[in-house]
């Protein structure tokens, strides 16, 4: 069974969630590129951060990421950030060597639910969003 959801709805999702805006296009069957703008003294800038799917052991899903120089300087700070000041919106990530995280399924609330019945067998990026084959357990 596939399940999808569109870059324009996760975008939507997280400007109004975490009310920051990013931009995320395809790259390839298992890449994208999220675009993510900061400000510094007054100046906005936006850094490309390829994010592609690794592999997925059970519930874990391990992505890499890469980007102009720096961006392995500033992924895991903004994860330890987010952990701390907000523990229960990024106890699920962990970040790991050689710029790559752990996203643990199982311990997303809204996640457990469904993985009571599915199980995540492979996650592909199209044109527009991304794409989830699950299979019933």
């Amino acid at each position: 069974m596939k399940a999808s959801i569109s870059f324009s709805e996760i975008q939507d999702y997280v400007l109004t969630r975490f009310n920051k805006p990013l931009s995320i296009n395809y790259a390839n069957d298992s890449s994208v590129v999220v675009d993510v703008p900061f400000t510094v003294f007054g100046f906005t800038k936006s850094i490309g951060i390829t994010v592609s799917v690794l592999k997925i052991e059970g519930d874990d899903v391990y992505l890499s990421y890469s980007g102009p120089m720096g961006v392995d300087l500033l992924v895991p700070p903004a994860i330890s950030f987010v952990k701390k000041f907000a523990p229960d919106k990024a106890d699920f990530v962990t970040t790991l060597p050689d710029k790559v995280v752990k996203i643990s399924l199982g311990a997303i609330p809204q996640a457990q639910a469904a993985l009571k019945y599915v199980e995540l067998k492979a996650i592909s990026f199209l044109q527009d969003k991304v794409e989830a084959e699950v299979a019933l357990r």
